[in-house]
C-alpha cells in the first residue's frame, strides 16, 4: 500500500464506501451489523479525528512545536486541499488501490474461489491495519492481517491463506507493472511544482 499522503484519505473513502454499499444490499457479502458499521463508523472517526488535527494544533506547531508535527500538519491539509481541488494527483492514488486490491482477487480467483467485490475491498483495507503491530521485521504480520480480516468477511481459510501468501509475490505481471507505475505516478506527484533554472541541481551537493 502507497504512503503518499493522498493514499490515506482515498483509503478511507473506499472503506467507508464499501461498507456502506455492503449494508444497502447493493453489493454482495455479509450484511450484519458488525461486518458493516464498523467499517463505516471507524473510517468517519478516523477522517474526523484527522481533519480536526490541523484546527485543534495549527498555533502549537507554528510556534515551537516539533518539526515531525508541523509536517504532520502541513501534510493533512496537503492532502485535504487535494481532495476538495479534485486534483490530478488522485489518479495514482485510486489507480493504486484499485489495481493492488485486483491483484489480490486475482489471487483469489487462481485459488478457484473468487471473493465478492465488498468483502476483498474491506478485507484488504481492514487487514493492512496489521503493519501498525510493532514487530521487528514485519514477518508474517501483514500476512496474517489479511487472512484474518478476509476470513471474517467470508473467504474460505485455506484459500484465503493461499491467496494472501501468492499475492505480495510479484506473480501477476500486469497488475503489478501497472500498480508499480501508478506508484511512480503518485510519487511524481508529489514533486515540488517550481521549476529548476537552468545549471541549477535539484539535489544539494555533498559537503
Amino acid at each position: 500500500m502507497n504512503p503518499q499522503p493522498h493514499q490515506g484519505p482515498t483509503n478511507v473513502a473506499a472503506l467507508v464506501g464499501a461498507g456502506a454499499l455492503l449494508a444497502a444490499g447493493v453489493l454482495s457479502g455479509p450484511r450484519d451489523l458488525l461486518r458493516t458499521a464498523i467499517p463505516i463508523v471507524g473510517g468517519l472517526i478516523a477522517a474526523t479525528a484527522v481533519l480536526l488535527i490541523p484546527l485543534l494544533t495549527r498555533d502549537s506547531s507554528r510556534h515551537g512545536g516539533a518539526s515531525w508535527f508541523a509536517d504532520l500538519v502541513d501534510g493533512i491539509d496537503g492532502a485535504r486541499h487535494t481532495l476538495l481541488s479534485a486534483s490530478w494527483r488522485l489518479i495514482g492514488a485510486v489507480g493504486y488501490l484499485a489495481l493492488d486490491i485486483a491483484a489480490l482477487g486475482a489471487s483469489f480467483a487462481a485459488t478457484g474461489h473468487p471473493v465478492p467485490v465488498a468483502p476483498l475491498v474491506l478485507g484488504y483495507l481492514i487487514g493492512y491495519l496489521a503493519n501498525l503491530i510493532p514487530v521487528p521485521g514485519g514477518f508474517g504480520v501483514l500476512e496474517g492481517g489479511l487472512a484474518g480480516a478476509l476470513i471474517a468477511y467470508g473467504a474460505p481459510v485455506t484459500q484465503a491463506t493461499a491467496a494472501v501468501i501468492v499475492y505480495p509475490s510479484g506473480s501477476l505481471p500486469p497488475p503489478t507493472w501497472w500498480r508499480n507505475r501508478l506508484s511512480l505516478f503518485n510519487y511524481l506527484a508529489m514533486l515540488p511544482r517550481k521549476p529548476y533554472e537552468c545549471g541549477e541541481s535539484p539535489v544539494s551537493p555533498l559537503p
